[in-house]
């Protein structure tokens, strides 16, 4: 199943943004430069217990796709996706294709700055 990095907190991470930060690196050894917003996320439930899922948009250092390394722990793959590809050829769960759907929205609607976080 495809999904987006993302994890909870951990004692250390003083800010939700800092989660942020910290679950992009590990999950995929990019460096968050900026954290443009947040878009509706949704609640679900694991095996062990609910939890809230917060979306952000957040931009990383920039490269080549030879700069991702997967946490193999947790992903075997990745694609960069845009508006124009059929997210249908990806299994993920339906809230999570919908937050894909968001994101690529929201980024076909904006002009962003460059600026860090």
């Amino acid at each position: 199943m495809y999904e987006l990095p993302g994890g909870g907190a951990e004692p250390d991470d003083m800010t939700l943004l800092s989660t942020v930060m910290r679950e992009t690196e590990e999950e995929t050894g990019l460096s968050v430069t900026k954290i443009w917003g947040t878009f509706p996320g949704f609640e679900y439930e694991t095996s062990k217990s609910k939890a809230i899922q917060f979306n952000f948009l957040a931009g990383v250092e920039a490269g080549t796709e030879s700069n991702v390394r997967m946490n193999p722990k947790e992903h075997c793959a990745f694609v960069w996706v845009d508006k124009t590809d059929d997210l249908s050829r990806y299994p993920m769960t339906k809230n999570m294709s919908q937050v894909v759907s968001d994101a690529l929205n929201i980024i076909e609607e904006t002009t962003f700055d460059t600026c860090g976080i």
